[in-house]
């Protein structure tokens, strides 16, 4: 009954974080405050470390965000530390990626801006972006970069981004949000701007006919927006690069 006691009054000394708990390899026979320290570790709530904001939809005709309006369960990788069944928002206007704190009840205070520098990568809706410290060249910022295609030669990554334009046609009045993507060619850790298939021709003059060959046998569409023929191309490219 002591030990019962013990466990309930380690757990409420948390109880303003509403945190959970994973009792499954709990020893009652040993000393309850390594399991306790072992819990509430620091690494455990690095990603809880930040600025407290108030994220504020700024149109009612359209968002900032990348895909949708809410938060949405994905993964991070922090500071070297992967972080699972993590609740995100990626504001792709001003390039911002946002963590829920879900141990406070308000939700209005449950948003936090992490430190940016500290992201290595992470993934929402199925898209994984990584965060890109140098770029190899001074026209391209540095800054997180959804990643299309990675290989070892070559790979294709885009820059999500949304920009503004004011609506006023006599149904909706406001700020409209639009996508606008920039896509880049990385060979030799360096960023290349795609335009279209030339870009490819100009990074592997060797092998410019075997790529001519495969886009017109595989009916590839090589053009911004293409993400799946995008990937499809870099992939064979990765292939004939040994």
């Amino acid at each position: 009954m002591r030990i019962s006691y013990l466990i309930t009054f380690l757990l409420l000394l948390s109880s303003g974080l509403k945190a959970q708990y994973n009792i499954a390899d709990l020893d009652l026979d040993k000393d309850l405050s390594v399991w306790y320290d072992r819990e509430n570790s620091p690494t455990n709530h690095e990603l809880l470390e930040g600025a407290f904001v108030s994220i504020q939809t700024r149109s009612p005709l359209s968002h900032q965000f990348f895909e949708e309006n809410q938060w949405a369960v994905g993964s991070i990788t922090y500071n070297g530390t992967e972080f699972d069944n993590i609740y995100l928002l990626y504001d792709i206007a001003d390039d911002l990626l946002f963590v829920r704190n879900v141990n406070i009840s308000n939700a209005a205070n449950q948003s936090i801006l992490i430190n940016q520098a500290l992201i290595d990568d992470f993934e929402i809706h199925g898209s994984k972006f990584e965060n890109f410290r140098d770029t190899g060249i001074d026209e391209v910022s540095p800054g997180l970069y959804q990643i299309i295609e990675k290989g070892t030669s070559a790979s294709m990554v885009a820059k999500r981004l949304k920009t503004t334009k004011v609506v006023d046609d006599g149904f909706d009045r406001g700020i409209f949000y639009y996508v606008k993507s920039q896509y880049f060619l990385i060979t030799n850790d360096n960023f290349v701007k795609f335009k279209n298939k030339g870009t490819f021709f100009k990074a592997f003059p060797n092998y410019k006919n075997d790529i001519k060959v495969f886009i017109k046998n595989e009916g590839l569409s090589i053009k911004k927006d293409s993400d799946s023929d995008l990937s499809t191309l870099v992939h064979y490219c990765n292939t004939l690069i040994k």
